[in-house]
């Protein structure tokens, strides 16, 4: 590998990073993170019928076309926290706050996110603004020279919203996952995730993530100031946080190098497979090319 390839592998981890951390926070809507990380795997798992299937994507994909609720595929809390790698009580809890609210309900099987709340006007508004998100996430990525995005690239996510938040959805739990195995805990790891977005935001003009503070970053976490102070703590403890008196920043421990350097480039990985998705998408309508891979 050479110094262009670390460099664009570099380039690509930076703003990975801060897109995962924008569309975790459009998906929050104001909520707690763990409730939206529970959220999305249910709405991901309850449309397995359709996320490896292009055709099905395609006629479920586009906007005023939604799966029904026939075809969703219920997912229990067991499988849920094996999936998420959380506790099952937690999971348990945060199910109960999502069906409270009305955003989820129990099927035989387990939970649904049903038709009625993907089609609401809640929903479609943080489908849009994620799929927004993702174009500007690619349009960035093709200036940096990780991918050639054309120029009617706004308007095939545009007409194919649904088949985009989808593949985008399995994305996003990809990257959160590897977060959430480096810090050891869900919780922790999505501390970790704004710490590290947080500090990209605020590079200095040598390289050096910004600091944060700890309510800042509960704020932008939907938790409580003290609680993330107190997981700030533990991943200080864990050598992944260091504060000082300009505040909190994210740090790399020397025994955990090659797990850090993983989560890094396995983000190319990442990226091939969404685009993958969408040219399987567009394979379905060959006037409208979808971006493509050109470097990984």
């Amino acid at each position: 590998m050479d110094a262009g390839d670390e460099g664009l592998i570099e380039a690509v981890g930076r703003h990975t990073v801060v897109f995962v951390h924008d569309v975790a926070n459009i998906s929050r809507g104001g909520g707690h993170a763990l409730d939206t990380l529970v959220l999305v795997a249910t709405v991901q798992a309850n449309q397995a019928a359709v996320r490896r299937d292009p055709k099905l994507q395609r006629r479920f994909g586009a906007p005023g076309t939604v799966l029904p609720d026939s075809l969703r595929r219920p997912i229990s809390i067991h499988a849920l926290a094996q999936s998420l790698g959380l506790p099952f009580e937690t999971v348990r809890r945060r199910a109960r706050t999502l069906v409270a609210a009305d955003l989820c309900r129990i099927a035989a099987g387990g939970l649904i996110v049903p038709e009625a709340v993907v089609t609401s006007s809640w929903y479609a508004a943080r489908q849009a603004e994620r799929v927004d998100r993702l174009r500007g996430f690619l349009e960035l990525l093709d200036r940096v020279g990780a991918v050639a995005a054309t120029p009617d690239l706004g308007g095939f996510l545009a007409e194919n919203a649904r088949a985009a938040d989808r593949l985008l959805g399995d994305y996003m739990l990809r990257a959160c996952d590897r977060l959430l195995r480096l810090a050891g805990n869900a919780q922790d790891g999505l501390v970790l995730l704004a710490l590290w977005a947080e500090g990209v935001r605020r590079l200095d003009p040598c390289g050096a993530a910004g600091p944060v503070s700890g309510g800042g970053l509960g704020r932008s976490l939907g938790m409580p100031a003290e609680t993330a102070r107190r997981r700030l703590r533990a991943l200080a403890a864990l050598g992944f946080a260091c504060f000082d008196d300009a505040g909190w920043r994210a740090a790399w421990p020397a025994d955990r190098a090659a797990d850090v350097r993983a989560v890094r480039t396995e983000s190319l990985p990442d990226l091939r497979r969404l685009l993958a998705g969408l040219e399987a998408v567009r394979r379905a309508v060959p006037s409208r090319p979808a971006p493509g891979l050109v470097r990984a």
